[in-house]
Order: structure tokens, then sequence, then C-alpha cells
């Protein structure tokens, strides 16, 4: 799947070679990105999550429904994120296996 980058990487680049970096090659730098992103959406949603847990918390105290609910609204927002994060996990790991692409060991 990744071998027509591969060869267009080795012919705009003939004097590097692949394996110079740690990762041996296209797809493992790939997977690389993909799990970067979801680590990151995954932690910016468990963080959206706290906050909007500290406002649902909070905001009764302050008398007013409006805020009440757009705290509701971020906890739900936070949870879909985190299930979207993971949902984005499997999904890749699908790809993977569909390919027959190997994951780098950690």
């Amino acid at each position: 799947m990744f071998g027509i980058l591969e060869d267009i990487y080795r012919n705009a680049f003939p004097n590097i070679d692949l394996h110079v970096f740690w990762v041996k090659n296209i797809p493992q730098i790939v997977i690389l990105v993909a799990n970067i992103v979801i680590v990151i959406a995954f932690g910016a949603s468990i963080v959206y999550l706290a906050l909007s847990l500290i406002n649902l918390i909070t905001a009764p105290s302050s008398g007013d429904p409006k805020k009440t609910e757009q705290a509701l609204h971020g906890v739900l927002y936070a949870a879909g994120g985190m299930l979207l994060s993971l949902l984005a996990y499997a999904i890749k790991n699908v790809l993977l296996n569909v390919f027959g692409i190997t994951q780098p060991a950690s």
C-alpha cells in the first residue's frame, strides 16, 4: 500500500536511505503519527471532561439553569470525543489488519 510513497521518497532523495531513521519505513511513520494524534485527542477530551464536570458541579450554586445546561453539554461532548478517539484507534487497527501491516514495536 505504501510502496508508491516509498518509491517517490527514494527517487526524490536517492542519497538518503529510509532505514537511517529510527523507523523502518513509511507505514511505521503513518502509524506513529496516527497514534500520536489519537492520544492527543483522547487527552484533550479527558481535560475537557474534567473542566466540564467542575462546571457542572459549580453551576447549580450560581442559580443559572443555562449555565448548568452548557456544562452538561460539555460533559456529553467530552464523552463523545473520548468515544470517537477510541473508535478511531479501533478503526486504525482494523485497517492495519486488513492490509497486513504490522505495528512497530514500542
